[in-house]
């Protein structure tokens, strides 16, 4: 499922779910609160997720699971 490409459902359960540039105003204007957006799902239920900020150098990742 992307934002610019729409769904394009599969068979396996999994399902990516993928914004290449949220943010894309802030990119085309050079300002660093961009970034590209990752994530899986199984059946439905949320899997694990990345968020990259190349311009900033920060990347965050999240399995589903509560932390303490």
């Amino acid at each position: 499922l992307g934002e610019e490409t729409g769904d394009r459902p599969g068979t396996s359960g999994y399902r990516w779910v993928i914004d290449p540039i949220d943010g894309t105003r802030e990119f085309v204007r050079g300002i660093p609160l961009w970034g590209t957006l990752v994530g899986l799902t199984r059946h439905g239920a949320p899997g694990r997720g990345m968020v990259d900020q190349p311009h900033v150098g920060e990347r965050f990742f999240g399995d589903g699971r509560a932390r303490a």
